[in-house]
């Protein structure tokens, strides 16, 4: 399975996409109801990504890297 930035891009657009943020009665903010729900999802997506070779691994984490990166700058300008 070959892996290219469009591919991780369009990914990323599903799931944010697909997120709902929920807001607890404490009102912080997060994309699972509770810790059992994001542990499960952290174990499926760990499966899937296992089994990617190392590169499309390393694209990914690139990919989420830079992303990160900006959204930082980003929100540090905005406060």
């Amino acid at each position: 399975m070959s892996v290219n930035d469009q591919m991780v891009q369009d990914i990323v657009r599903q799931v944010l996409a697909n997120m709902r943020i929920s807001s607890d009665a404490s009102g912080s903010r997060g994309v699972f109801s509770d810790m059992n729900e994001a542990v499960e999802a952290a174990k499926k997506a760990q499966a899937v990504i296992g089994k990617m070779p190392m590169d499309h691994r390393e694209k990914i984490i690139s990919s989420i890297r830079a992303k990160s990166w900006k959204t930082q700058r980003f929100l540090h300008e905005w406060v």
